[in-house]
């Protein structure tokens, strides 16, 4: 059956599957981001920064806001 939808899809949106999707959770990490003076490397290679952005506008004083969240995962 899904081959049969997938199928079915590619038939009406030829470029299904050309650009690659994500999923924007973050998953903590065990690691700490340090590179390891000795080897270099860091102790999950797999890992990376990430950073993200709210914005918006108090509703009671019009005044804008911002909240930022990084994180190594």
């Amino acid at each position: 059956m899904l081959i049969d939808l997938r199928e079915q899809l590619m038939a009406v949106l030829p470029d299904l599957g050309q650009q690659p999707g994500y999923d924007g959770k973050a998953i903590d990490s065990h690691s700490t981001g340090q590179v390891d003076s000795k080897s270099g490397r860091c102790s999950d290679p797999d890992a990376d920064w990430g950073h993200h952005e709210t914005t918006g506008v108090n509703t009671k004083t019009g005044t804008p806001w911002k909240k930022v969240k990084n994180w190594f995962g």
